[in-house]
């Protein structure tokens, strides 16, 4: 029969915690999760389980890559902010 949305996004949800897990641990890209539940007959766009990763805690490995680079340069950002007495041509450019 027709389930209802949370019984889908219980059973996607399970899911892709099993694929995880069968995965070493290592969470897929969106989109690869996304073909990953199409193989097992579970359709979601890539935005649904970018929602579902967000609600699991999930974070893939090149979502955390991004966000560690912004991060740093957030970090870089302030740290150079922070010594404004030191001429322009001294600071080095990553």
């Amino acid at each position: 029969g027709v389930r209802s949305q949370p019984e889908r996004q219980v059973t996607r949800r399970a899911a892709i915690k099993r694929i995880v897990e069968s995965c070493g641990g290592l969470v897929p890209s969106y989109r690869d999760m996304a073909e990953h539940l199409a193989g097992e007959g579970i359709e979601a766009s890539w935005v649904t389980v970018r929602n579902d990763y967000q609600a699991m805690e999930l974070e893939s490995k090149g979502t955390r890559t991004r966000r560690i680079r912004e991060d740093l340069k957030t970090r870089q950002a302030v740290l150079i902010g922070d010594f404004p007495q030191i001429p322009r041509a001294c600071r080095v450019d990553c």
